[in-house]
């Protein structure tokens, strides 16, 4: 059985949504989440101790494997009340080395809040909160 047997309504063509950085480097998104930052919270009210609690779970974030994460941080007058309403992840991967050049590519997953997500386009969304990572100096080399 082979692919064409399946006919699908649209070409095999993922459409990648490809982000720009400040710094030229151009990388590819793998992946996206996003979700309510308070979702799942039985009880207690948004603080500094219950925002420190979802700090620490958004360091254990496995859905894309071990992969190293930079987290932009919220600004430390959300961080003492309440931070922005939506948290999201990127996954990122370029064909440029981060560190080592006879690597294949680099990645990163970068975690990020959203006050409002209004009638912001997906790649908009990521591009604004990550092209001014240091690529070179946050992301993982891989090799295939």
């Amino acid at each position: 059985m082979d692919l064409d047997d399946f006919n699908f309504q649209e070409p095999l063509d993922f459409h990648p949504i490809k982000i720009k950085l400040n710094s030229g480097i151009v990388t590819i998104l793998n992946g996206f989440d996003l979700s309510f930052t308070y979702g799942g919270v039985m009880e207690g009210a948004p603080g500094e101790f219950l925002n420190q609690i979802i700090m620490e779970d958004i360091k254990e974030f496995k859905k894309w494997g071990e992969r190293k994460m930079y987290c932009i941080s919220p600004s430390p007058e959300d961080y003492q009340k309440v931070l922005p309403f939506f948290c999201c992840f990127a996954w990122l991967h370029s064909y440029s080395t981060a560190q080592d050049q006879t690597a294949d590519g680099s990645e990163l997953v970068i975690q990020w809040f959203e006050k409002s997500i209004d009638e912001k386009p997906i790649p908009q969304l990521i591009e604004n909160a990550v092209k001014g990572i240091d690529w070179s100096k946050e992301a993982e080399d891989f090799w295939f």
